[in-house]
């Protein structure tokens, strides 16, 4: 059976009773396997608490990435800044 290269799901915990709610961690796991290199990249990351009261209500509280926040705010500074030394360097070689 043919496996493919990316993979993305979102997994729930088993649930965790506090007092009178059950509390569900829903995690996302994104995998790369790569066919000519044995192994692969696995990243998985929290995404959000379900909470499930003893009435039966359900609330979705989500967890912020501010890891990955940041790295892509860097990412893309990084990426700005390099364009604009690009065009700093191309102007000082016309004059």
């Amino acid at each position: 059976m043919q496996s493919s290269i990316l993979r993305i799901e979102t997994l729930t915990s088993p649930p965790l009773t506090i007092r009178d709610a059950q509390v569900f961690v829903l995690s996302q796991v994104v995998k790369l396997k790569l066919p000519f290199v044995n192994g692969g990249l696995i990243w998985n990351r929290p995404v959000a608490i379900r909470i499930r009261t003893a009435d039966g209500r359900e609330k979705i509280a989500p967890i912020a990435d501010v890891t990955r926040t940041v790295m892509f705010t860097l990412a893309g500074l990084c990426f700005t800044a390099m364009l604009a030394l690009m065009v700093l360097r191309r102007k000082r070689s016309e004059s």
